[in-house]
């Protein structure tokens, strides 16, 4: 059988396909060199890659930093914005204040202030001569401190009385 083939292959030397007898290949041109061009090509590729990493950080770099930059202008701005209405709105109220005083509203209220305020204070002195005048003479007006009257705290203490008992006066010795 392989007479048959080996004729066959003689008849038809175009044959593609390995033969069957121990035929030696030929040798392609550029074979020997593909190790070296591949790891020449691999070479370049990550050189390339590489670089294209490096200006992609760079790029992201910039970009990060005009968004912080506009991000400040923003926050700025707005900064700017919040002390510019703050101004208007104090130069606004000394406009205002300054009326009232030119219209002697505000010395009227001024004074109206400190005469309650100096009204009120002597009322109390008046309350607390009258009390001392009182404890001098062997009388003792009840007075309540606050709101709440006398606590148990203030009978306890000793700073208050119950009701209906009364201290005898302190004779001062001269």
């Amino acid at each position: 059988m392989m007479a048959a083939v080996a004729a066959a292959d003689e008849a038809n030397p175009n044959t593609d396909g390995p033969s069957t007898e121990g035929e030696k290949s030929e040798e392609v041109p550029g074979m020997a060199e593909w190790k070296d061009t591949y790891e020449s090509y691999l070479s370049n590729w990550h050189a390339e890659s590489a670089e294209a990493r490096k200006k992609a950080l760079e790029t992201r770099v910039k970009i990060e930093k005009q968004r912080e930059e506009e991000a400040k202008k923003g926050s700025d701005s707005v900064k700017a914005q919040k002390a510019a209405q703050k101004a208007q709105e104090k130069k606004e109220r000394d406009a205002q204040r300054l009326k009232e005083e030119l219209e002697g509203k505000a010395a009227a209220a001024a004074k109206a202030g400190q005469a309650q305020a100096s009204a009120d204070r002597e009322q109390k002195v008046k309350e607390a001569w009258e009390m001392i005048k009182a404890a001098g003479e062997g009388e003792v007006k009840e007075v309540t401190t606050d709101a709440r009257g006398a606590t148990a705290e203030d009978f306890a203490g000793g700073q208050a009385l119950p009701p209906g008992q009364s201290r005898p006066p302190v004779k001062q010795v001269s």
